[in-house]
């Protein structure tokens, strides 16, 4: 939990960025909870406290090689671009609209009922898909991003009808 920057971060997209089950990870957030090393503001949400944040994100910089982190954050990325688009269907799949085609990957983003289970998601998540954005423009995982996204790196890069926007510097 301390290579994301965002926030705080749901229980979906900690699934992917830990590659556990929401099961597997029961356990473990109780006792971090019961520890009071971590605080549950709502149901199925996690954050950090801010100290605890800091020195979880210094210790990955300084412990963890480059491509550790990338390799580490990039499943969080994959689930952000594809519950992101997965809510932009939803919520304008009677339109005539451009849709970028999504890279392979073994990450499932979350799927959407409704348009207000969609907004519902980005609203709770804005925050968390704005730091993402940032955090891997600055880990020069920017190209990785446009190219997903279907926009050129000149002109950002877009998560779902420019919800968020990020254009560098960041």
């Amino acid at each position: 939990m301390g290579v994301p920057t965002g926030p705080d971060i749901g229980l979906d997209a900690l699934t992917a960025l830990a590659d556990r089950t929401k099961r597997d990870l029961r356990r473990p957030l109780a006792e971090l909870l019961r520890a009071n090393l971590v605080e549950q503001p709502e149901r199925s949400r996690y954050r950090f406290h801010d100290l605890l944040r800091s020195y979880a994100a210094e210790c990955a910089a300084v412990d963890e090689p480059t491509d550790t982190r990338h390799a580490a954050i990039r499943p969080l990325l994959d689930f952000y671009l594809r519950t992101s688009a997965a809510a932009d269907h939803q919520m304008t799949q009677h339109a005539r609209h451009f849709t970028a085609e999504l890279p392979a990957s073994d990450i499932k983003g979350r799927a959407f009922d409704d348009d207000e289970g969609a907004m519902a998601w980005w609203e709770a998540e804005r925050h968390n898909l704005r730091a993402a954005i940032k955090q891997a423009a600055a880990m020069g995982l920017w190209a990785t991003i446009s190219r997903e996204t279907g926009v050129p790196r000149e002109g950002g890069a877009t998560i779902s009808r420019e919800i968020i926007t990020c254009r560098p510097p960041c």
